[in-house]
């Protein structure tokens, strides 16, 4: 059928035949009812800073109502068909975003209906032929080596209109400092380096860069015609053309993640690009999910069921884990809290006690720990709870400052005596030493107990 024909029929149902309905499952705040600020603040994930946010059209910077419209945020309440876009993130579209029914079919609607929406926007120059094209750009310190983000790209051109000279697409584009640059023999840098491939495809910033998300490269690999498509077979795993109750797109991606090796606490430009081509009607979208950059983790175990320190008795220990070793990396540890270093307690790293923090210390080569060892120490003073707050920096990072990227807390307990209870009779008392790690309750009288402490918190 002609495009033109089906836009019509599809304007008819939407304004008189079929009054379409708003769905609950999928949420949207376009630009008229939030601002970049916000976006940029629900993109920022774990290990980076980001600033500098603006939004072009036609490659120039735009602030009407009309381009405001072409993006927003998106809350995904529990939609069981939409697990590829994740609980919240950006939505951008070629045309308009947020579902006002009767008059406007946004993408937070069912795909039994049809967005399409000619903005009058020009291309970007980062999309070739395109048309309507909307960018959010910004910049970004990754705190790690690496940038990911999990997104889903969608479209109304599925599946009648793959393989043809409608071939929608998305770019996100990077500059900046290539990692392979560092040792000054690698001649490739991040310049308009587009990211959204196809995994497997190849590597940004390199002789293969690999193949572009579209319309034309991700699909089922035929048409309804019968007539066959190129890369159907590598790419149709990461399609999806299951019909949705809560998003107007015919057919959409799934499993994808941009990834992007980087130089730490370096500045990156990140443009986030879609657009039409071949024409302006059709709408096409993409979901982009928090960006993130590889940080340690922190955890805190003890030899007890007792999950803080105590006195003498029970010292935890708080463990920095990276996904990494491939290189030496450098991080400081801060210290605040209640309790007073050296005083009620010490920590101790590769057996040795640190004197002062902040303290700096460093992951060699192939190593992707590094423990501490927190020691209460007995002052025989009876004393409330106290508290220690370890924060992990990366130090020096942006504008010189120091970057916190995690912190974990644990209290530490008075030395205290452990009283047995039979029959709400105090039985036998038993204290907790140093030779004790782990307090031991013990009775021939009875094999369930209940303990209490006296004159503490436990």
């Amino acid at each position: 059928m002609n495009k033109k024909v089906l836009l019509l029929l599809s304007f008819l149902l939407a304004f008189g035949w079929n009054m379409p309905k708003a769905f609950a499952q999928l949420t949207i705040k376009d630009g008229n009812e939030t601002s970049l600020l916000n976006i940029l603040t629900e993109l920022t994930g774990q290990g980076v800073i980001m600033q500098n946010v603006k939004m072009l059209t036609g490659g120039n910077v735009n602030n009407s109502a009309q381009a405001r419209a072409m993006y927003g945020l998106y809350t995904n309440n529990n939609a069981l068909d939409l697990d590829t876009i994740g609980k919240k993130g950006l939505v951008m579209s070629s045309g308009r975003v947020k579902h006002v029914p009767p008059g406007i079919i946004g993408v937070n609607t069912s795909s039994g209906n049809f967005a399409s929406h000619n903005m009058g926007f020009g291309g970007d120059p980062y999309l070739p032929a395109s048309l309507d094209a909307c960018a959010i750009e910004f910049d970004i310190f990754p705190i790690g080596d690496e940038l990911f983000f999990n997104y889903c790209f969608g479209s109304e051109e599925y599946p009648e209109y793959v393989c043809t000279q409608f071939n929608d697409i998305f770019k996100f584009v990077v500059e900046g400092p290539n990692p392979a640059d560092l040792n000054g023999t690698n001649p490739y840098s991040y310049n308009t380096t587009n990211i959204a491939i196809v995994p497997g495809t190849g590597v940004p910033g390199t002789d293969v860069p690999g193949i572009d998300v579209a319309i034309n490269s991700v699909h089922q690999g035929s048409l309804p015609g019968g007539a066959g498509c190129p890369n159907a077979q590598s790419f149709k795993k990461y399609h999806n053309k299951n019909a949705s109750s809560s998003m107007v797109y015919d057919e959409r991606t799934q499993g994808l993640v941009a990834r992007l090796p980087v130089i730490p606490c370096q500045k990156y430009t990140l443009r986030l690009i879609v657009g039409d081509r071949g024409d302006r009607i059709y709408d096409t979208g993409v979901f982009i999910q928090a960006i993130n950059s590889n940080v340690p983790n922190m955890s805190i175990s003890t030899n007890s069921i007792i999950k803080n320190g105590m006195e003498g008795c029970i010292s935890p220990v708080v463990t920095v884990t990276r996904d990494k070793a491939t290189g030496p990396e450098t991080f400081r540890l801060g210290l605040t809290g209640t309790a007073t270093y050296l005083t009620d307690y010490d920590i101790e790293y590769n057996g040795n006690q640190i004197t002062s923090f902040p303290f700096n210390f460093t992951f060699p080569v192939n190593v992707t720990t590094a423990v501490f060892k927190l020691r209460p120490k007995v002052d025989g003073l009876p004393e409330p709870t106290e508290n220690v707050k370890l924060t992990l920096f990366k130090p020096t990072c942006k504008d010189g400052a120091d970057f916190p990227i995690t912190n974990i807390s644990v209290d530490i307990l008075d030395r205290e005596n452990l009283a047995l209870i039979e029959n709400n009779v105090p039985n036998t008392v038993f204290r907790c030493t140093d030779a004790v790690p782990v307090p031991n309750l013990r009775s021939t009288l009875a094999d369930k107990y209940e303990w209490e402490t006296v004159g503490g918190a436990f």
